[in-house]
């Protein structure tokens, strides 16, 4: 019996020593160098060259033309506005956009006019500035395809006055563009914006002038509540309008000498008034 006993306990030690040894084995191979199985990491995509708004110009067989903007925000929504540059208002589809490689985004649009649509979905390949339709439904974009240039950005809070930046310039405004109307100013004059480099915005509605805080950066605006003189403007005033829009602005983005105001629900117009 004891020497029974004996005989299990030297094969308990060699068990022992042998599954000590191979686990020995596995971390020496593994600080070696030798290769392990790892699990291969997708590659970040990187949204930042996509975001920024772009625009084209393109025929229409029913009206004169029309003009297409398209931006694609920081926080993947995306806004698609087609005027046809007659008397009916633009139309306005919303979505949503994603990167597909570096160089390819997919543009998804839900939505018309503030309604649920059959989902609208056009993947672009980006050039440099420009994105183009890598797949053309020529009944709607023609043989030439859709092909829209990012607009430039302005330069940085701050900068001194000229054309091509935000600051210090009289901004005239012409248009408001929203999902159910376009509203032209009659009177560009009357509806003025201007930005001092603090971050004061000063601005003429109508028959009454204020100013209130403005938070900018190279494409990001908004405005704080704007205190105004309260004058009784005539019938058919934008003043209302006018400053209630400028509390929802977005983004910015100035094209040659118009100045181009992103809002929650539209887009207004300004013009260099200098």
């Amino acid at each position: 019996m004891i020497r029974q006993g004996r005989s299990f306990a030297l094969a308990a030690i060699v068990l022992c020593s042998l599954f000590a040894s191979c686990n020995r084995g596995k971390e020496s191979a593994n600080s070696s160098g030798s290769p392990a199985i790892q699990t291969r990491k997708k590659p970040d995509l990187h949204p930042a060259p996509f975001v920024g708004h772009y625009q084209a110009s393109l025929p229409a067989a029913s009206s004169p033309g029309r003009k297409i903007l398209l931006a694609l925000k920081a926080d993947s929504s995306a806004e698609m506005v087609t005027d046809y540059l007659n008397d009916k208002p633009p139309t306005m589809e919303r979505g949503v956009w994603k990167p597909v490689t570096d160089s390819t985004v997919e543009v998804s649009l839900s939505s018309t006019n503030g309604a649920p649509a059959n989902r609208n979905i056009i993947t672009f390949g980006l050039s440099g500035t420009t994105l183009r339709a890598l797949l053309n439904d020529t009944s709607l974009y023609g043989t030439e395809g859709l092909s829209l240039a990012r607009r430039p950005l302005t330069l940085s809070k701050g900068t001194a006055s000229s054309s091509g930046t935000l600051v210090g310039i009289l901004w005239k405004w012409q248009e408001l563009t929203t999902p159910v109307e376009r509203i032209p100013v009659s009177n560009p004059d009357g509806y003025a914006l201007q930005i001092e480099p603090e971050g004061l915005a000063k601005v003429r509605a109508d028959c009454n002038r204020g100013s209130g805080k403005c938070d900018f950066d190279v494409s990001r605006i908004t405005f704080g509540p704007i205190a105004t003189t309260r004058a009784a403007c005539p019938p058919g005033s934008l003043s209302e309008k006018y400053l209630k829009s400028l509390q929802t602005a977005t983004v910015y983005s100035i094209d040659g000498k118009q100045l181009l105001i992103e809002l929650k629900s539209g887009l207004m117009t300004f013009i260099n008034g200098e």
